[in-house]
């Protein structure tokens, strides 16, 4: 117990060391921010309605305009690759270039998009994801459309068989080619239940993994080729699974706070949200796999809430107001931790780290990954200096604790 409330408190101060860093970066003072994505640390995109694309290749030094044929919305982007990606949107009111339903892809990197898709009287995707360079799938209010060629061709996906226009899909994800998930929601004449679905085989067959009612209305998901899942949704509603959805756990919040978007890196996870008590628009992070979360910036509504976010695996992250673009390049810094106790290198290790302490004896040593669950213990002999192997461990983030008596100190290192 003493363990997990000593982790606790330097995830708190990792979150509060992490607040200062968001900083912006841009502000676009004409037209109205829609989304954001990138690509890495460095390419990414903003669209600013109406109908222009902005390109970054140097983390938002410096921007390029990008016009389309189009004065819509885009709502998201994805990347199958570091050329091919695309982008989906639409508008509920069509006229002009305001294209219902509307697709764009890239083939080049993103210095220029052309349109293929324009379906239906008024409406718009609002998610993509790619499972291939050819294949990705787009979510919208009245279903879910698939191309398995690039955006040749088209097939409507109903994953309860019933038909377009009777399930709402509000979020797809896919981990590889064959592994993915949407979030769904029945209309009224289906039973209006929300439910995660999963498929193995590319998106020929869906189950569900998880069903709820519409009382707690679902909005956005997270899942991670380990198997560690969440799922959030308003009245602070968070649902997490450790063992790909098998089974799930209410996950009760130390504050009323409300996610609506969220995204994970290494084991931490971010949200857009609000913060209830004084009605701001919140970027949330979270060390311990949502059991606990911390506030990093916050922006009253009045001054433009927080729109969307973009957060790469470089530990590098984005997100944009409707105005202005805002960026941390420290979301996981190496270089904090407390003073004293030892010294751990190399960091990111592959095979095996060494651990100098600072005053020699006997150790206890623990290391943690992102859900609090130790992977590792190792008991020192009394020397100032041993190696630990971590060849065995997945890739990702991790806390190494060294305990010697009644003292106890963190680090963090990556897993490489």
């Amino acid at each position: 117990m003493k363990s997990k409330l000593f982790i606790l408190t330097i995830s708190i101060l990792f979150a509060l060391q992490a607040q200062s860093q968001w900083t912006q970066i841009d502000s676009i003072t004409h037209g109205h921010i829609n989304s954001i994505y990138f690509m890495n640390a460095d390419t990414g995109f903003v669209y600013n309605n109406p109908g222009i694309i902005w390109r970054t290749a140097n983390g938002g030094q410096t921007w390029d305009s990008i016009p389309l044929n189009f004065t819509g919305y885009i709502n998201d982007m994805a990347f199958a690759n570091s050329s091919v990606g695309y982008a989906v949107g639409g508008a509920w009111f069509p006229h002009g270039v305001h294209y219902p339903y509307a697709i764009y892809k890239t083939t080049d990197a993103g210095l220029t998009w052309d349109s293929i898709h324009v379906g239906g009287t008024g409406g718009v995707f609002d998610h993509v994801a790619t499972a291939s360079a050819n294949e990705f799938y787009a979510t919208s209010n009245e279903g879910m459309l698939h191309s398995a060629d690039g955006g040749q061709t088209y097939d409507t996906v109903s994953v309860t068989n019933l038909g377009w226009g009777t399930e709402q899909y509000t979020r797809v994800r896919f981990l590889s080619a064959t592994e993915g998930y949407v979030l769904s929601r029945s209309n009224f004449f289906t039973g209006h239940l929300f439910n995660l679905y999963k498929t193995t085989n590319g998106g020929q067959n869906w189950q569900s993994i998880h069903a709820d009612s519409a009382l707690n209305f679902s909005l956005d998901f997270v899942m991670t080729p380990q198997g560690n899942g969440l799922i959030v949704g308003n009245d602070s509603y968070v649902l997490r699974t450790t063992n790909g959805g098998n089974s799930w756990d209410t996950v009760p919040l130390a504050s009323k706070i409300f996610l609506y978007k969220i995204e994970e890196v290494a084991g931490h996870l971010y949200a857009i949200g609000n913060d209830v008590s004084d009605t701001t628009s919140c970027i949330f992070h979270s060390s311990d796999w949502g059991s606990s979360w911390q506030k990093q910036f916050s922006k009253k509504a009045s001054t433009g809430h927080i729109v969307d976010m973009s957060i790469t695996s470089s530990g590098v992250g984005y997100f944009t107001d409707w105005r202005n673009v805002y960026k941390n390049s420290k979301l996981i810094s190496l270089q904090e931790s407390l003073n004293g106790g030892f010294e751990l290198y190399p960091n990111p290790a592959s095979d095996v780290v060494s651990i100098k302490l600072v005053d020699a004896g006997p150790a206890e040593v623990y290391v943690y990954n992102s859900v609090g669950q130790i992977v590792l213990e190792f008991s020192g002999n009394g020397n100032s200096q041993f190696k630990l192997e971590v060849s065995a461990l997945k890739t990702g983030l991790y806390l190494l604790e060294v305990k010697q008596g009644d003292s106890s100190f963190v680090r963090r290192f990556i897993k490489e």
